[in-house]
């Protein structure tokens, strides 16, 4: 027995149900047909000739074998009954040609059989197509007049629109087909639920189709656009509307078929219908080509999710291909294809090479072979879609993709990767081959388990040259926030030990702190942290963070021997998916949490941040000097300015005490109303300031009036100049190693960092620049009272009264000198002379 039951045939061997003609066609032997076949559709076709030895002896012939046996033997079983039925049905065409009532006989006998069998399974096939054929040809010609549209039909479409497909002579293009799809689209599908209602089967069939396709649509999706490819009447279309209702979603379900007859039903039923669907979403049809959904209104990137049901194995290939481009064009980034047919698989293994030969010579579907050859993913890859899940229906009665007579395909178009994809918020969704990398680090094993599976969160915003985390492991109550650097340094982590000895063993907190650095892999979608003897001395663990996909993250660690260079652990991966698209937390709202636990209010808290920030700027003023000339500051020697900071340090430090004690107050209110006891003006720290400095003096206007917010008590952010992006990034830098305890943060940016820090809000502004961007300032701080100061530049002039001409060469120098020196940049450089 060959593969499938090769019981074959052809038009001289078809066994019809009741009510087809016997001796249209010539009889043949009778065999036992295959008993695999599933669904009314498969069953129409079983036929009763075993083509088996005559094909087996056409390949094994010694000519054959001659000019064919290499390429013979290199095929699949299924590519070479592909081959078969493609030989066979001409031959079986041309024998049905013969008898020209032959074809029309069978069609009626086949049509006869399903709906003689539909009734018997409870379907009203009948009375229902009857329903609708009773409203009468004047309104459905009217309706029909109505959604038409001027639509070119594509040959391959005419030919199953004025000719036959499946089980009717005018395919497509008559009202009869139109009226009996409801009925035929429960049928041929009610035997993968056998035991439920015809109805219950056809809507678990879809509704498992709709959520998988559903589950998939990016985070956020307001409004679901979904768009129904060969709709037919509509019942893919009223599925999908329920399941959204189902899911709590909004949205519109447009359902497109090139049937005028077929819409103008789609569209009488959408009224009957209309209370299936939840709130929020509604049902439309459109007459039209899924070759040009931009004909029907739809425009690149504007539909979320599409369906594409049962209608590809009535195409041929290239059509079919040119179908899943329109699809990836008409999708949004991150949309998702819903795709269900027939399993070229089951068919392939459980049916006849005679069966499906027939299936095509009576055009039941005319381009059959072509389907069964396509590789639907490949398709749709060469498309430019993502092919996410491979799956079938109803898994608890089918163990098998073979064993199933439908196959699903999920696919969805790529989001580009930005630094912006990063941004969210993620938990651990599942760790691979973990246990081996908590053994190098000395975790018991009883450990194991519970250090892979607990709770991690992880939040991102992610720049080119930096990233900041939120990191949370509730669990073992860790709660880390940094910003991390990419380039070739190596800087003091944050984290004092490996987090999975959290869960037993290590040597607990390292004497000294752990080094690490980070560096692009693949920008901007990889980067690699590299930490040397996090696992154990000359043993340096390296962990490549990677965007596997718009929603998921992959960890990949691995342990190496540094002397050696071999490969200790790994890989180990940690897989992380989003919980949400939304940026941490804003600085300002943690600075507000910390300044709220009082830890900024002691005279000694603020003499050490002083000193800090001191140490900041007179240890780093060559970094600082290089920082400035890169970004054209002039002057960039910073060491002069260092020598202010340092007298300023001194300043401050000194004056603090006093400036923080307690003043008496003179009593002022009129003699009866005053109160016995005295009065007292205490100073008290604001709370959270935001800086945002200038860039012609990024590093001396954004420490200077530091000094001051750190005096008085106040935590601060500091806003250096995008348009000083070197200084910046080392102000940030030296922040983050001198106030490791994120008293002071620097956030890097743009106008959007400066507004959504104003937005959280803060307790005071200070801002120097120039007065068209105070005025913006001003407007964000207004909603929320917020006190700002202003350092305001302008055109600065200088004022020559009458001198002598020595006096007035010694002016000139001086003028001309101050504007060079600062290159234009302060206001110490004169504009114009008065």
């Amino acid at each position: 027995q060959r593969p499938g039951g090769d019981a074959g045939g052809g038009a001289g061997a078809t066994a019809y149900p009741a009510g087809a003609n016997p001796d249209a066609v010539p009889a043949a032997p009778a065999a036992q047909p295959p008993a695999q076949a599933q669904g009314q559709v498969q069953k129409a076709f079983q036929t009763q000739v075993d083509w088996g030895g005559a094909l087996d002896a056409f390949f094994g012939h010694a000519t054959t074998q001659e000019q064919y046996g290499e390429l013979l033997g290199a095929m699949t079983p299924g590519e070479r009954k592909v081959l078969e039925v493609r030989m066979l049905a001409p031959l079986v065409k041309a024998a049905y040609a013969r008898k020209p009532g032959a074809l029309p006989a069978k069609r009626a006998g086949v049509l006869g059989g399903y709906k003689s069998f539909a009734e018997k399974k409870g379907i009203q096939w009948a009375s229902e197509a009857a329903a609708l054929e009773g409203r009468g040809s004047a309104f459905w010609e009217a309706l029909r007049a109505h959604v038409k549209r001027d639509v070119r039909l594509p040959e391959y479409y005419r030919a199953c629109y004025e000719g036959p497909i499946h089980s009717y002579n005018s395919g497509n293009g008559e009202w009869s087909a139109a009226f009996d799809a409801p009925s035929a689209y429960l049928l041929v599908h009610l035997h993968h639920f056998p035991d439920m209602s015809p109805q219950e089967a056809f809507d678990a069939l879809h509704e498992e189709l709709d959520t998988l396709a559903l589950k998939r649509l990016p985070d956020g999706a307001s409004a679901v656009r979904c768009v129904d490819i060969g709709c037919g009447v509509g019942t893919s279309t009223f599925s999908t509307a329920r399941s959204l209702g189902r899911l709590n979603l909004a949205g519109r379900v447009t359902g497109v078929d090139l049937s005028d007859y077929f819409v103008a039903v789609a569209e009488h039923l959408a009224e009957a219908r209309a209370s299936e669907f939840g709130h929020g979403v509604s049902v439309g049809f459109l007459h039209g080509d899924g070759l040009d959904l931009k004909s029907c209104g739809f425009a690149d990137s504007s539909a979320d999710m599409v369906t594409v049901s049962e209608v590809t194995h009535e195409m041929p290939t290239v059509i079919s291909e040119a179908l899943f481009a329109e699809v990836a064009r008409v999708l949004v980034p991150g949309g998702v294809l819903a795709f269900m047919d027939l399993n070229p698989a089951q068919i392939l293994k459980e049916n006849s090479v005679g069966n499906l030969a027939d299936r095509i010579a009576a055009s039941n579907e005319p381009y059959f072979a072509e389907y069964l050859a396509l590789d639907a993913v490949a398709a749709m890859r060469a498309a430019g879609l993502d092919v996410v899940e491979e799956t079938w229906p109803h898994r608890a009665k089918y163990p098998t993709l073979e064993s199933c007579s439908l196959r699903i395909i999920i696919a969805k178009k790529p989001v580009a990767t930005t630094l912006e994809t990063w941004t969210g918020r993620w938990a651990l969704d599942r760790r691979e081959n973990w246990s081996p990398y908590l053994t190098c680090l000395g975790v018991p094993e009883a450990a194991h388990e519970a250090a892979a599976k607990a709770p991690d969160f992880h939040q991102y915003e992610v720049t080119e040259s930096s990233f900041f985390m939120d990191h949370q492991i509730p669990g073992k109550g860790m709660h880390l926030r940094f910003t991390g650097f990419f380039g070739g340094d190596f800087l003091v982590s944050p984290y004092p030990r490996p987090t999975g000895t959290l869960f037993g063993g290590g040597d607990g907190e390292k004497a000294e702190p752990p080094q690490w650095k980070h560096t692009w892999v693949d920008y901007p979608k990889a980067w690699r942290t590299t930490m040397p003897d996090l696992a154990g001395p000359g043993k340096t663990v390296t962990l490549d963070r990677e965007l596997a996909g718009p929603n998921e993250i992959r960890y990949t660690v691995h342990v190496r021997d540094e002397a050696s260079g071999e490969q200790l652990v790994g890989p180990c991966y940690t897989y992380m998916r989003r919980t949400s698209s939304e940026p941490p937390a804003d600085v300002a709202r943690e600075l507000r949490e910390r300044f709220a636990t009082g830890v900024s209010r002691s005279l000694a808290w603020r003499q050490d941040a002083l000193d800090r920030a001191g140490a900041m700027i007179l240890e780093n003023v060559p970094a600082i000097s290089a920082a400035q000339a890169e970004d054209h500051v002039s002057p960039s020697d910073f060491f002069g300015a260092s020598m202010m900071m340092r007298g300023a340090v001194a300043f401050y430090k000194a004056c603090l005490p006093g400036w923080a004690a307690p003043r008496s107050a003179e009593e002022t209110a009129p003699p009866p109303m005053r109160t016995e006891g005295a009065w007292e003006v205490v100073p008290e720290p604001k709370g959270v300031g935001l800086i945002i400095a200038p860039w012609n003096a990024p590093v001396i206007l954004s420490v200077l009036p530091l000094l001051a917010m750190l005096a008085a008590g106040n935590l601060c952010v500091i806003k250096p100049s995008e348009a000083a992006p070197a200084t910046s990034l080392l102000l940030a830098r030296l922040v983050q190693r001198y106030f490791a305890d994120r008293s002071v943060v620097v956030a890097e940016g743009g106008p959007k960092v400066v507004e959504r820090l104003i937005a959280s809000p803060v307790d005071h502004i200070l801002f120097t620049g120039g007065g068209e961007v105070a005025r913006r300032i001003l407007a964000l701080a207004a909603p929320h009272l917020t006190p700002v100061s202003l350092e305001l530049g302008g055109k600065s002039p200088c004022f020559v009264d009458r001198s002598s001409a020595e006096e007035l060469e010694t002016y000139a120098a001086e003028i001309v000198g101050t504007k060079s020196y600062f290159g234009g940049q302060f206001c110490q450089a004169h504009d114009y002379c008065l």
